[in-house]
Parts: structure tokens; C-alpha cells; sequence
């Protein structure tokens, strides 16, 4: 379960480059009734996270255990199931970081802390009941199907601000 966290964690570049940028850019644009700048950065930042995310995870499924193989050895074989989830998990937590911080652009702080706290107890329940059925597999499910729905709930609330999320192109 470790070796595999610490290499989802590279996943955890995308919020922490987009993050930042996005918070202050948006900042600007609304302080400046820029609508335009504000769909644009709000668009922009979700498809730069789908892009990288999607293709990543996807590799880490379906070659999930002969990477922790080459980089962790043979003693780590079978553990690609856990690695799988687990980016998920993170993606989730990228997209989760984005719009977590769309909403404090936007000055509801509230709202998007109280969907990050609402999430603790929901993950320890969800952590307390697949774990003991699981083991490391269980905790990752968890993580995925919280955070995931953590990602979820912020993504409709930025919606229900901007009526927005992505364009296609």
C-alpha cells in the first residue's frame, strides 16, 4: 500500500501546479468582473487535469503490476491492484484541490471546507468497514469512492456558481 501511495503521489503535481495559479488568476477575473477569464480559467484548469489524468490512470490499471515490479521488484508483485485505485483516489484529490479552490476564488470558503470536513468521517467510516474486509485493496477503494465523491460534490457546486465546468473542443 505504500510503495503504491508513493507513486500516485506524483499525480498530486497537477493540483499543486494548477492550484495555485488558478486561485489567483480567478481571483483577479472576478475582481474585475472578467466572465469571460472566469469560464476560460475554470474550463482550462479541468481539462489540463483530465488530459494528464486520464491517460495516467489508465496506464496505471492496465499495467499497474508490472510497474510495481520494475520499480519496486518482485517482492511487490500483486500489489498493482492497490496501485490502480489509488490513482484514482488521487486523481480524485486533484480535481477535488481545483474546484475546492474555484470556490475560495469565489469567496464560498464555507461551502468548500465544510465538503472537505464532511468527507473525514465518511472516510474513516468507508476506510473502517472495507479495510477490515479488504486490507490494503479496501483502503484504497475507500479513498477512490470518498474523494471521488468529495471531486464530485465540489465539481456540482462550481457548477451551480458558474453553470460551467468544461467545453469540449
Amino acid at each position: 500500500f505504500v510503495a503504491s501511495m508513493n507513486l500516485t503521489k506524483i499525480l498530486m503535481v497537477i493540483p499543486a501546479t494548477t492550484s495555485s495559479v488558478l486561485f489567483v488568476s480567478l481571483g483577479w477575473a472576478l475582481a474585475h468582473d472578467r466572465a469571460d477569464l472566469v469560464r476560460k480559467y475554470i474550463e482550462e484548469a479541468g481539462r489540463f487535469a483530465m488530459i494528464t489524468l486520464v491517460p495516467l490512470c489508465v496506464l496505471l490499471a492496465v499495467d499497474a503490476e508490472p510497474v510495481m515490479q520494475l520499480l519496486y521488484g518482485d517482492a511487490y508483485a500483486g500489489s498493482g491492484s492497490v496501485l490502480a485505485v489509488l490513482a484514482v483516489a488521487f486523481a480524485a484529490v486533484a480535481l477535488l484541490d481545483i474546484y475546492f479552490f474555484v470556490l475560495l476564488a469565489r469567496g464560498h470558503s464555507t461551502r468548500a471546507v465544510w465538503v472537505a470536513l464532511a468527507l473525514i468521517p465518511v472516510l474513516w467510516a468507508t476506510n473502517h468497514g472495507l479495510i477490515a474486509r479488504d486490507g490494503a485493496t479496501g483502503a484504497a477503494w475507500a479513498a477512490a469512492l470518498v474523494l471521488g465523491a468529495g471531486a464530485l460534490v465540489q465539481a456540482w457546486l462550481v457548477w451551480k456558481e458558474f453553470r460551467f465546468l468544461l467545453a469540449g473542443r
